[in-house]
């Protein structure tokens, strides 16, 4: 949070806090100090409709796709480390293509690096993200910063395994080695490695595939939304009952 007055005055006066994950929690609970409660509720994701053509696309297609999807903001997003791990794969793994999906100020910077690797392309911003992910076979994140992850759930929800640093609330949503792979910040040799343990291992990406399904299924829209109208009602209930002269209120 900012250390601004304004928003150390919203922050202590807020009526509940919810962080998106138990990092951010954790941080904003030190920002406000003991005195005052702060409640993780993680974002939700919306399941895609079962379906098989994700499948039968990957059995097609003769490339193994390794996609990031994200603003492209170096300080941030760390595609830096993509580049490295695409650099270290470029020549004896031919077949290994890299997708850099998003927009932003780093765009120009980050193609002039990727300028002598042939196998990355960016694509910019996609309109149909649901597509996008039924095409790759492995989404990373190698974040420096990241709050939670929200397009790691989206991935996940589609069967595809995440690579992601160790940093803000990703571990909290990655279990390396069953739904994906866990690196450390800026490593580029690590991510490599990553990549090419699911490449050579057919059915260790199918596990975690499997895996990150299901575990995209325990941070849903409707759980999220559950949560936040049980936050809601407490505070009014608390609100309706301080308040002199109170009459009860119906939260029905």
């Amino acid at each position: 949070p900012s250390d601004g007055t304004l928003g150390c005055w919203c922050y202590q006066r807020a009526a509940g806090l919810v962080g998106v994950s138990n990092a951010v929690s954790q941080a904003l609970q030190a920002y406000v100090g003991n005195q005052r409660q702060v409640e993780t509720i993680y974002d939700g994701v919306t399941m895609p409709e079962p379906d098989t053509t994700r499948g039968a696309i990957r059995k097609r297609e003769q490339r193994f796709i390794v996609a990031s999807v994200g603003e492209l903001d170096e300080a941030i997003k760390g595609h830096r480390t993509l580049l490295a791990a695409a650099t270290r794969l470029n020549k004896h793994y031919p077949d290994v293509a890299f997708w850099i999906i998003g927009r932003g100020t780093d765009e120009a910077k980050l193609r002039a690096r990727a300028a002598g690797l042939c196998k990355v392309r960016f694509g910019g911003w996609m309109a149909d993200m649901g597509s996008g992910y039924s095409n790759m076979d492995v989404l990373v994140q190698p974040s420096r910063e990241e709050a939670l992850g929200n397009v790691i759930l989206e991935a996940m929800s589609y069967g595809v395994p995440v690579i992601g640093s160790r940093v803000g609330g990703i571990p909290e949503l990655i279990r390396s080695g069953h739904n994906g792979t866990l690196i450390d910040v800026d490593d580029g040799e690590d991510m490599a490695e990553a990549i090419v343990q699911l490449h050579d291992d057919p059915s260790r990406l199918q596990r975690q595939s499997h895996h990150a399904q299901r575990s995209a299924e325990h941070f849903s829209v409707t759980l999220m939304a559950e949560r936040y109208a049980a936050l809601y009602q407490q505070v009014l209930a608390a609100q309706a009952n301080s308040a002199p002269n109170h009459r009860p209120v119906d939260l029905t």
